[in-house]
């Protein structure tokens, strides 16, 4: 099976990724945090939620010659290295700073990650409550509608027992 960490660096930057990924997921794991890797890339697994994650450097565009009509924009790696965590609805990147590189991080790399995971775990709670909340309503609310159609039913077959009531005491008068 093909199970790799999610990275996009230039072979320059690969030991350290490599160096920066080992000492983060030993925090991780320390914190009681596990790292999913799979063939769909590598995610978090923190309270709870799976958040993809990955490495990713920095990269430049190079314009095309203005010249050359058969010219490209290129991209050129910075060797500048981040943490990026790609949810679909929000996307979160952190990058090392020009004086201290990302292995030199991973104590600050973690809390930020901690952080991240906490605020996320309590707007999925929030989320939940709602979400709970919505369906009891929605419960609710079919019960009334219950409760009123059984209600019509019993108006409709008391007002058909009287005008059969009705049509007998004509015929019996």
């Amino acid at each position: 099976s093909n199970k790799q960490f999610s990275v996009a660096i230039s072979p320059n930057s690969v030991v350290r990724a490599v160096n920066f990924l080992d000492s983060l997921i030993r925090n991780i794991e320390t914190l009681g945090h596990q790292l999913l890797i799979d063939s769909n890339g590598s995610t978090l697994i923190m309270y709870g939620l799976k958040i993809p994650i990955r490495i990713r450097e920095k990269r430049t565009i190079r314009e095309p010659n203005p010249k050359d009509k058969y010219s490209f924009r290129e991209y050129e790696c910075t060797g500048q290295l981040g943490l990026q965590l790609d949810e679909s609805y929000r996307k979160k990147e952190w990058f090392e700073t020009k004086g201290t590189p990302l292995e030199q991080r991973v104590a600050w790399f973690t809390a930020k990650l901690e952080v991240y995971g906490r605020e996320n775990r309590r707007y999925q709670d929030k989320l939940e409550e709602g979400w709970a909340e919505q369906r009891k309503h929605e419960v609710e609310r079919k019960e009334k509608e219950e409760l009123i159609q059984k209600e019509r039913r019993k108006t409709k077959e008391l007002i058909d027992n009287s005008e059969k009531w009705a049509t007998a005491e004509t015929i019996r008068n």
